[in-house]
């Protein structure tokens, strides 16, 4: 966790005293300026918006209530949203000596939904990785890495690419992929996509979908054109965000999958680094907080992840 996203969540939890209510989120800006956070005010919302929003990768250290935005949909107005300390964001605060020793928040979150380039891996994963260093201190850092296992974005999409090398510490591309499938059902045959690249919008995939497959192609039957989308399907987190395109009759379908490879957004290039080997982080994050404490975290996490 980097030092501006720590201070957003310390100021939240400055403001929410021990009521454990909701506090506005212009509230927590003017806060933030108060203390010389640096970065404008539009700049300390969309991060206070990417802890909180539905596209909030890893642990979740703040919850909140009013319209934080979705996809091609802005967040409203700070005047407008309230949020406050998870049970996870108080274990980083107070747990971690006031410091984001807590948790190794770094890790489970990342900065790649948000544009950086450290990206979210699965929380659990990382937890049984410092389970096993605290158990064994001399646990190689291979097995470290194969423990903790490649990146995992909120919205479920593929990762292909050198995660040996990154796990070590070393830039690389990574390829994320939306999952696609052609289903037939009674509305004729489907195209369905899921998984969505992070930072990619319904919007965009749609229109080129729209622009690729709307005019009727030589050789192929009269009317073979997509004729309608669905509407997104969102149930409550993006991983289960579903896009659906209708063909108007019959189509190919190893053909549609082949044009569709270069619809936007369905696959990106993304360039990833992590500041430190993920072995060497865990290793610093355990004898920073001491291996009992850090234990004691561990476990409250794992209940959480347990009960919700």
């Amino acid at each position: 966790m980097d030092s501006v996203e720590q201070a957003v969540v310390a100021a939240v939890g400055r403001l929410e005293g021990d009521a454990e209510g909701f506090v506005r989120s212009l509230t927590v800006l003017e806060e933030l300026e108060a203390a010389g956070t640096p970065g404008p005010r539009s700049e300390l919302y969309a991060l206070l918006v990417a802890i909180v929003g539905p596209e909030a990768a890893g642990l979740r250290l703040l919850e909140g209530r009013g319209n934080f935005g979705f996809m091609d949909n802005p967040p409203a107005d700070p005047l407008y949203t309230e949020c406050r300390l998870t049970a996870l964001g108080r274990i980083v605060l107070h747990d971690g000596a006031g410091t984001a020793l807590g948790l190794p928040i770094g890790l489970t979150n990342g900065d790649m939904t948000r544009g950086g380039e450290q990206p979210p891996f699965d929380a659990a994963r990382v937890l049984d990785a410092a389970t096993r260093l605290i158990d064994d201190p001399g646990l190689p850092d291979s097995e470290v890495a194969a423990v903790v296992g490649g990146p995992v974005f909120p919205t479920g999409c593929t990762v292909e690419g050198r995660v040996e090398d990154l796990l070590r510490g070393e830039p690389v591309e990574l390829l994320l992929a939306a999952r696609t499938t052609v289903v037939d059902d009674r509305r004729g045959r489907v195209l369905v996509i899921t998984g969505l690249p992070p930072q990619v919008t319904e919007a965009e995939v749609q229109h080129d979908l729209f622009e690729r497959f709307r005019r009727p192609m030589p050789g192929k039957p009269t009317g073979w054109t997509q004729t309608a989308f669905s509407s997104a399907f969102y149930y409550g987190d993006v991983e289960h965000l579903t896009i659906e395109a209708v063909f108007a009759e019959w189509a190919d379908e190893a053909d549609v999958m082949d044009r569709i490879t270069s619809v936007d957004g369905l696959v990106e290039s993304r360039r990833a680094h992590l500041p430190r080997p993920v072995a060497a982080t865990l290793r610093d994050w355990i004898a920073a907080l001491g291996p009992r404490r850090a234990r004691g975290n561990i476990e409250k996490v794992r209940t959480h992840l347990v009960v919700s």
